[in-house]
């Protein structure tokens, strides 16, 4: 889920990277169409006046922000509150569809010219040198780790003290049912142990 959060932060942020469109010019430049001979390879943004920003902001990226927040803390109680490792994998699974969701429903209904149309529409990022690059690889670096970093602390600290499946748990089951744990799940054979020990003959 917080792959679907960091997309979204993603979007929001090329949105307000691509540069204002002067107030002297008009709204077909904000996209330019790159030719290869007589037929279009792709369109560029180059810019976006207020009213687009605002609206791209408004009724894209705040609701999909919104809805993958919503989803992760609903998602999260959802797999806290499984019972068993098999529902467990079930639930992941249906989780995983609910989150790709949009993109089915895009793919079905969408008309083929208008999903040509939106695979041909990239942002014309500004030409950066060798500096550049290598910056803006090391912060890409950067912040994929802490978003590593922050799935695991956003884990620990769910179970530990934001879950509201079992509210106000102290983490005592263990100390009432470790016998049980034990005869359940120990393995009869340790690794690597003899099986003539583990598993005599006739018994």
């Amino acid at each position: 889920m917080l792959a679907e959060v960091k997309q979204s932060l993603h979007l929001m942020h090329d949105l307000y990277c691509i540069p204002q469109l002067p107030l002297s010019a008009t709204a077909k430049q904000m996209v330019y169409q790159v030719k290869d001979g007589d037929e279009i390879e792709r369109f560029e943004i180059l810019a976006l006046n207020r009213m687009v920003r605002i609206m791209l902001t408004v009724l894209i990226a705040l609701p999909k922000i919104g809805v993958a927040f919503i989803l992760m803390l609903s998602g999260c109680r959802w797999l806290a509150a499984t019972q068993s490792f098999g529902d467990l994998i079930l639930n992941a699974l249906a989780l995983e569809f609910v989150i790709g969701i949009d993109e089915l429903m895009f793919e079905a209904f969408t008309p083929e010219q208008t999903r040509s149309f939106m695979e041909q529409t990239k942002i014309a990022y500004p030409r950066e040198g060798e500096t550049g690059i290598q910056n803006e690889s090391s912060m890409s670096l950067l912040l994929n780790t802490l978003a590593i970093i922050l799935n695991l602390a956003w884990s620990y600290m769910y179970l530990n003290n934001w879950q509201q499946v079992l509210p106000n748990f102290s983490h005592d089951i263990r100390a009432h049912c470790q016998s049980r744990f034990a005869e359940m799940y120990m393995l009869k054979c340790p690794f690597m142990g003899d099986p003539d020990e583990c598993f005599p003959f006739g018994e």
